[in-house]
């Protein structure tokens, strides 16, 4: 059965800017807000497993730490301001490190939380502190 005509219309409008927008050189603008790249290292080989090749996982009490697990991060005024993802766990010389990127707004403090644990970390940085920080957040565990 055909779609109604008029979602068949809609999608090919839409389609029709896409190509447009694309065919002059204009680009799609970022999202608001400061890129963060961020890691999880689990550094004690107690807290992870080697799973195959480069990849690894939390096990025993970090058993919920792999891909997937959600990051949350919160404001001074405990309002989620950014959610993400980590992603697969890798093996490096320093343990199992698992990478993930968010953009956060202008805030007085942020909180992150990392799966159902609580607050894993809390800064008073402000927009010129993650300047200072290179943008890049790492956090160690054992």
């Amino acid at each position: 059965m055909a779609p109604p005509r008029r979602v068949r219309r809609i999608v090919g409008g839409l389609s029709a800017v896409v190509v447009a927008m694309l065919g002059t050189g204009a680009t799609i603008p970022d999202p608001p807000g400061t890129r963060v790249d961020g890691t999880l290292l689990l550094a004690s080989r107690e807290h992870w497993t080697a799973t195959g090749g480069h990849a690894c996982a939390g096990t025993g009490l970090y058993d919920d730490v792999g891909r997937g697990t959600r990051v949350v991060v919160r404001d001074e005024q405990d309002v989620i301001i950014a959610r993400t993802t980590l992603r697969s766990g890798r093996k490096t010389p320093g343990g199992c490190r698992f990478a993930f990127v968010t953009r956060l707004p202008d805030a007085t403090s942020y909180t992150f939380q990392i799966g159902p644990r609580g607050a894993v970390y809390q800064s008073g940085y402000d927009d010129a502190g993650l300047k200072f920080e290179d943008y890049r957040l790492e956090f160690v565990i054992g």
